[in-house]
C-alpha cells in the first residue's frame, strides 16, 4: 500500500524492526481460566548465546496464559514463572513433556501433573533402543523384550485406572523374568511417576500430550527465525507480537483477551 498510494519503497525487514523497537505491553492475564494447562519452553539463540521463552498454555481455552523469555531452564525459574502466572488461578493439571526439570517445579506450585504420553513413549523406545544397541541379544530374547515392552505400553494404554494399576502389579509380580531394561524402566520410571503418568484416567479433562503448544511454537516461532535474533528484548517482542496475533485468532473464550 505504501508502494501504490506514496510511492514508498520499504521492506518488510525494515517494518518489522520499527514495529519489535516499540514499547509492547505483555500478554496480560485472562479474569479466569480453565485450570487445565500445557506448558514447555522454547529454545532461541540471540546473539550466539542460548536463551528460552516459557510459555503456559490454557488447553480447554487454546490459549496462551503467559510467556517470559529467560536465560535459564534451571527449577527456580520454572517455579517462578509458573507460580506467577497461575496466582489466583484454578490449578487442576499442567500437561508438559519430561524434561528433568519441570516435575518439581510443577509440584512446588501446588498442581498435578500430567507426563505428555508421546514423549512418555518416546523414552520407553529410546531405552529399549539404546539397551538393544549396546546388547547381542537372540531372536528370542529380543522376542521376549518386545513382549515385556508391549506389557509396559498396555499400561500407558489402559482405558481406565483400574486396569492401568493392574498392568502395572502383573509387572511387578513378574519382575524377577523382566530383561534388565525393562526392570530399570518399572522401578524407576513407571512407579515412581505413575499417579503423573495415569492422571488422565483420573480426570477425562486432563489431556494426555502436549501437541497443542508444540503445534503453537511451530506457527509462532519457526526453526529459520530461532537462530537470527540479535537482541533480548527483540526476541521478546518479537515473540510477544506473533503470540498476540495467534490468540486473537485462535481463543475460545467468550471474549478476546484485552492487550
Amino acid at each position: 500500500m505504501l508502494k501504490r498510494f506514496f510511492n514508498v519503497d520499504i521492506s518488510h525487514q525494515s517494518i518489522e524492526s520499527c514495529i519489535i523497537s516499540d514499547e509492547n505491553d505483555d500478554i496480560s492475564v485472562n479474569e479466569s481460566y480453565s485450570g487445565y494447562y500445557l506448558f514447555d519452553s522454547l529454545w532461541t539463540k540471540i546473539n550466539g548465546v542460548w536463551n528460552y521463552f516459557l510459555v503456559l498454555f490454557d488447553v480447554k481455552l487454546n490459549s496462551v496464559v503467559s510467556m517470559d523469555l529467560v536465560e535459564s531452564e534451571d527449577i527456580g525459574t520454572i517455579y517462578k514463572f509458573l507460580d506467577d502466572s497461575l496466582r489466583n488461578q484454578p490449578k487442576i493439571c499442567i500437561v508438559s513433556d519430561l524434561k528433568d526439570e519441570y516435575h518439581p517445579a510443577i509440584e512446588k506450585v501446588g498442581v498435578r501433573h500430567q507426563f505428555c504420553m508421546f514423549h512418555t513413549k518416546q523414552k520407553i523406545n529410546r531405552n529399549i533402543r539404546e539397551d538393544k544397541k549396546r546388547n547381542n541379544y537372540s531372536d528370542e530374547e529380543l522376542e521376549y523384550l518386545n513382549y515385556c515392552k508391549q506389557l509396559v505400553f498396555d499400561v500407558l494404554d489402559a482405558n481406565d485406572l483400574e486396569s492401568a494399576k493392574k498392568g502395572r502389579d502383573y509387572l511387578i509380580s513378574i519382575q524377577n523374568n523382566l530383561p534388565k531394561v525393562i526392570f530399570n524402566l518399572l522401578w524407576f520410571f513407571i512407579i515412581p511417576y505413575f499417579k503423573t503418568i495415569t492422571f488422565h484416567l483420573e480426570n477425562s479433562n486432563v489431556p494426555t500430550t502436549s501437541n497443542k503448544i508444540e503445534n503453537f511454537f511451530q506457527k509462532v516461532f519457526p526453526k529459520h527465525i530461532k537462530k537470527t535474533l540479535r537482541t533480548f528484548e527483540g526476541a521478546r517482542t518479537r515473540f510477544s507480537l506473533k503470540t498476540k496475533y495467534w490468540v486473537q485468532r485462535n481463543f475460545r473464550g467468550i471474549h478476546h483477551q484485552s492487550y
